[in-house]
């Protein structure tokens, strides 16, 4: 009976410190929104002079980050082709009535619409993108 009476008084104790934290309330409050490839297969569609061709290429998911596009903030997703720095973007705007949203390794993390919880920012790696590891 007293290692029941422990192992009860321990997970009172640890959903407590959950609360309190914030971890259960974030979570709820928040929406993940993954990128949709973990590869991207480009290629130029444009028609070419005869003569000339182009390679498609296909290209792992490099990083995430958040951008303001024509005045809307947007979740971009970046994967790598012709052997560009920033990438091949495929974009997705911001949940509606969502207005903070974190980008990590795989997508993005954003505050459900009227969550009184703001998501947590953190500093991209560089150049306002996380790198992805895999």
């Amino acid at each position: 009976m007293k290692n029941v009476c422990r192992v009860l008084a321990t997970v009172v104790v640890l959903c407590m410190s959950f609360v309190s934290f914030g971890l259960c309330a974030e979570r709820m409050d928040t929406i993940r929104i993954n990128c949709p490839l973990t590869e991207a297969k480009t290629e130029v569609t444009t028609p070419l002079p005869p003569g000339w061709w182009n390679t498609p290429q296909t290209g792992k998911l490099i990083g995430t980050h958040i951008e303001s596009i024509a005045g809307k903030n947007t979740l971009v997703c970046a994967y790598w082709a012709y052997n560009m720095p920033k990438g091949v973007a495929i974009m997705h705007l911001f949940p509606e009535g969502s207005t903070n949203c974190r980008p990590d390794m795989k997508g993005f993390t954003c505050n459900r619409p009227g969550s009184e919880h703001p998501v947590k920012t953190q500093r991209p790696l560089t150049n306002k993108m996380q790198k992805s590891g895999e």
